[in-house]
């Protein structure tokens, strides 16, 4: 698909680069998408914060999430079953880390 007669090891660089990033903008639209719809539904709580970090690959498409969006689309995604550590996350004083958030999860776990 890239190798063609007479190239030079730019132009067969640049002929890969165009393959990976040409789906680069609606890859990163379509990981927004799942952030924003991921609920925990039945998984663990372990394995509903591996999931978030799986579909934050947004920074290696140059449109990282920040923190704070990340925390509240972990947050939004909890079942009624979090509700006490949702609304104590929700209402902190400090924003808290991805990280914090997962460890609140797991004790209400």
């Amino acid at each position: 698909m890239v190798l063609k007669e007479g190239q030079s090891a730019r132009d067969i660089w640049v002929a890969i680069k165009n393959i990976f990033h040409s789906n680069k903008n609606s890859r990163a639209i379509q990981l927004e998408n799942q952030l924003l719809n991921i609920t925990v539904g039945d998984l663990s709580v372990a394995l509903y914060f591996r999931k978030i970090k799986a579909i934050d690959q947004l920074k290696n498409l140059s449109s990282k999430v920040p923190t704070k969006n990340l925390v509240i689309y972990a947050i939004n995604g909890l079942s009624p079953k979090y509700h006490h550590g949702g609304c104590i996350m929700r209402h902190h004083s400090l924003f808290l880390s991805l990280s914090d958030t997962h460890n609140i999860t797991t004790l209400e776990e």
